[in-house]
């Protein structure tokens, strides 16, 4: 699929896909989707109550109320796994996201409802528009027994001068339960619990499991000098 408009699957709050769809590793690239009004949902698919794995999606865009790269709702026993979603912007169209407000945008959720899992996802989505909820994998969960495991984020936020005063560009990464960093990089930064900012010149930061079982893609992370 290249360049077109997308309808998802499950687009409509009472009508969720609730199959398993595979997507055997294929690349679905350029794709996007808008809708516009409150509790509406936007991702590859709208709202998912089933199971969606193996799919990779590149420079697509998705637009809601309510969106995520894979799905803009979760409902409760779903699972994601081994999904990739490279590039491309999850926006969100909440024009007022007050304390009252359901909102959310996510890299691979927009909102968990209940009892859902996630693992071995990674997404370099960026973000933008309006959202009570923003979260690199998920904008928002309400549900404490969902499980996000092996899952990570990282996506070029800024530009810094390191200690000889050259321009480097600083990535952000968050780190999903089971993933651990390293490698010679710099630090700069922390704003929550396993999620770093950093800066570095030509060195690769290597992406590593500590869940047995467990393979990251994607590996090792390649950080190069900003020379814009």
């Amino acid at each position: 699929m290249r360049g077109i408009s997308y309808t998802p699957i499950g687009n409509e709050e009472d009508i969720p896909f609730k199959g398993t769809y595979d997507g055997n590793g294929y690349f679905i690239k350029n794709i996007s989707h808008s809708i516009s009004g409150i509790n509406k949902h936007s991702g590859f698919i709208g709202r998912l109550e089933g199971t969606v794995q193996n799919v990779n999606l590149k420079d697509c865009n998705f637009t809601a109320y309510r969106a995520g790269g894979i799905a803009g709702g979760l409902g409760e026993g779903s699972v994601i796994r081994n999904c990739n979603v490279l590039g491309g912007t999850i926006t969100g169209t909440d024009t007022n996201p007050s304390d009252s407000n359901e909102s959310a945008i996510g890299g691979i959720v927009g909102k968990n409802y209940k009892q859902q899992t996630i693992e071995n996802c990674f997404t370099t989505v960026a973000f933008s528009g309006n959202a009570r909820y923003k979260g690199s994998i998920v904008g928002t969960t309400s549900d404490d027994n969902s499980s996000i495991t092996n899952c990570y984020y990282i996506n070029e936020i800024d530009d810094a001068t390191n200690s000889k005063g050259e321009q480097v560009t600083v990535y952000n990464i968050t780190l999903g339960d089971g993933i651990k960093i390293s490698g010679n990089f710099r630090t700069v930064g922390r704003t929550a619990e396993n999620t770093y900012y950093f800066a570095s010149e030509n060195d690769s930061i290597t992406v590593t499991s500590t869940k047995t079982g467990y393979v990251v893609e994607n590996n090792p992370v390649k950080i190069t000098q900003d020379t814009t």
